[in-house]
């Protein structure tokens, strides 16, 4: 991951004596802690901060929608075979992902409707914006995806762009859709980590 990970243990004993022991969780107010023994309350917080020194490691763009469109089973790490003025593009976040997918043609993958903006200063040289281009990964990996695009209900799903020591990389999601309830459920994990982290934050 190119964003910086760290972890937040809130814990919640029935006999303290903190007159701000009680929080607000699901949009309840719990005031008396009596009934538990102990809470335990784990945020994993991606932090947007990572230090960008020479742009040799850092995310060009992430697709938002595709955590609340699917269930991300799996996830690969994906090298890509560009041109110079597309990699030029990239480096200015000139690209969309959203509309993109993934497909495995004659034992390789390829990823299509990535839209890589034209580069500003590349003339004649410059490249087909939305033509498909080829994913790097290891054989047993395509293997893997090949046998698993088979069963159905199985797609590939772009989730992010991003620099690697300079070169460019794909987090590509082995994926299902969502139904319309887990949509909600999603929306409500959602929702709840929002508040928790408000909560977290007023009395901490």
């Amino acid at each position: 991951m190119i964003c910086g990970q760290s972890k937040l243990n809130v814990r919640f004993n029935q006999n303290s004596t903190n007159p701000t022991s009680s929080f607000k969780y699901n949009g309840k107010i719990k005031n008396h802690l009596d009934d538990i023994a102990q809470v335990k309350i784990v945020i994993f917080i991606m932090s947007s901060k990572t230090k960008e020194t020479d742009g040799r490691n850092r995310e060009i763009i992430r697709n938002k929608k595709a955590r609340f469109d699917y269930e991300i089973i799996e996830v690969f790490e994906a090298g890509m075979v560009l041109r110079g003025t597309e990699v030029k593009s990239l480096r200015q976040k000139k690209v969309s992902i959203q509309e993109s997918y993934a497909l495995v043609k004659s034992g390789e993958v390829f990823v299509t409707g990535l839209t890589i903006s034209h580069y500003d200063m590349g003339n004649r040289f410059n490249h087909e914006t939305d033509r498909d281009r080829k994913l790097l990964l290891h054989r047993h990996e395509i293997k893997r995806l090949i046998g698993k695009l088979k069963e159905k209900g199985y797609t590939l799903v772009p989730l992010s762009l991003y620099f690697k020591e300079g070169r460019v990389k794909m987090e590509l999601g082995l994926a299902k859709g969502k139904a319309v309830y887990d949509k909600r459920k999603t929306i409500q994990k959602r929702d709840m980590d929002r508040e928790l982290r408000r909560d977290i934050k007023r009395y901490t």
